[in-house]
């Protein structure tokens, strides 16, 4: 760019050069012509004058050493022609009709041979002779070459300068679009006003580039610990169904095991069940085009169904679990929003401790959106994890998530559903006190 913007700018410099050099020999020309016209044309009244008061072309020739004098008297004779200017014969010339007729007249001529222009004025004297003064007017080759050299020298002078010049302007031009490479940047009012919003485009369009690359990064991530958890929280199962039952079926196993390992392996096949089963779910919500039929559903109501559904769980453990607060109604897919209340209550009966209590709270916040909240008593969850508790197969506390056969993928469901719902999901804890989600439906 800097190289052709360079290269434009010397070109227009040139192209300059060229017109004003044409212009200046053209005027020249025209001005040099004019002024000796004008004296050859004074010279030849003035002769004229000095013949008509008597005085001799012989005492007079010696004063026009670069012109030709030609005196014709009324009959076409040549009286006299100084023939010093060596010109062609002049002799019935228009110039000399004109001033018969008129008292003067005057002919420019070329002469191709030689390249010169002469210009010849016939005054009419009081005798009705006829004097003729004729002279060569400046050629344009000999213009040229009298005000070529410093012309030109003047025009390379000048060109050496448009160079120097150039470069400035370019780099002046170019500076600021240098500066602008940086799509960083959050102002650009330094750079030229027309560019700008072509600018701000592209920094916002390279800004959604970087975050999408992060986002596919992260997705990418994502993918692969998901891939590797899935892997480990399948082989583990898998690992125990196999051993007991090869103890078995060797004949390893006595026969007062074998209920034993029966009941293992049934309940490591209800863990990988129960796992394969949010995978599907995880995998539904990931399908962002499915279109979901909805509703609309009241939250209190579908809490309440929830809590008896998980009250069996929740008694063995001499938990409570009480539905409060107003009605709130939202507009969404039954089956998800089912899901969601489900896996928060279940998530606070898992994780609470024996005796306590699991509270649900429906209503209205001051905007208006309807909101439910589900906070329990348990045993908390430190701030440094409250970032990461809706990462797939995230846990707090891996060992407790074994012995409660949980998977690691209930928030994250959540949090799924929460986004296809265009609902907002935030969460306060304390350790050793509880914890408390709210997700509130826009």
């Amino acid at each position: 760019m800097y190289k052709k913007i360079n290269r434009n700018l010397r070109f227009i410099a040139i192209f300059t050069l060229i017109i004003t050099t044409a212009f200046v020999f053209v005027t020249c020309y025209t001005i040099f012509n004019t002024r000796l016209r004008d004296e050859i044309k004074s010279s030849a009244l003035l002769l004229a004058d000095v013949l008509n008061s008597g005085a001799s072309l012989d005492d007079l020739s010696d004063s026009l050493p670069d012109k030709r004098a030609v005196l014709i008297s009324r009959d076409g004779n040549v009286i006299f022609d100084s023939g010093e200017a060596n010109l062609p014969g002049v002799d019935g010339s228009p110039e000399v009709k004109e001033a018969r007729e008129t008292g003067f007249g005057d002919k420019p001529r070329f002469l191709p041979p030689r390249g010169e222009s002469v210009y010849s004025c016939a005054v009419r004297l009081d005798d009705g002779s006829v004097l003729l003064v004729a002279a060569v007017t400046n050629s344009l080759w000999l213009l040229f070459f009298t005000i070529g050299v410093p012309v030109g020298l003047l025009a390379v002078l000048i060109y050496l300068l448009s160079l120097s010049i150039s470069a400035r302007i370019t780099e002046n031009i170019i500076h600021p679009i240098e500066k602008s490479y940086s799509f960083s940047r959050e102002n650009y009012d330094d750079v030229y006003a027309e560019i700008q919003p072509f600018l701000k485009r592209i920094a916002q369009q390279n800004k959604e580039i970087r975050s999408n690359i992060a986002e596919l990064k992260r997705a990418e991530k994502i993918r692969r610990e998901f891939s590797a958890n899935v892997s480990h929280e399948l082989k583990t199962p898998l690992t125990s169904i196999k051993g007991y039952s090869q103890l078995i079926t060797s004949g390893l196993a006595k026969p007062d095991d074998i209920p034993e390992f029966a009941h293992k392996i049934e309940k490591e096949a209800g863990r990988l069940i129960i796992l394969i089963d949010d995978i599907i779910k995880l995998s539904d919500l990931d399908e962002s085009d499915t279109v979901l039929e909805k509703t609309n559903i009241n939250l209190k109501d579908m809490a309440r169904d929830c809590a008896d559904r998980l009250g069996g769980l929740a008694a063995e453990r001499g938990i409570t679990i009480t539905v409060g607060g107003s009605g709130a109604v939202v507009y969404s897919n039954e089956h998800r929003i089912d899901e969601l209340i489900y896996n928060l209550i279940d998530n606070a009966v898992k994780y609470n401790r024996d005796g306590g209590s699991v509270t649900v709270t429906v209503g209205t916040d001051s905007d208006g959106a309807s909101f439910i909240t589900v906070a329990d008593t348990g045993i908390g969850i430190p701030e440094k994890y409250l970032d990461r508790i809706f990462e797939r197969f995230f846990r707090v506390d891996k060992s407790r998530s074994k012995r409660i056969n949980g998977t690691g993928l209930g928030l994250s469901i959540v949090k799924h559903i929460a986004i296809i719902s265009n609902a907002e999901i935030s969460v306060e804890s304390k350790i050793g006190e509880g914890t408390a989600f709210t997700v509130t439906f826009r």
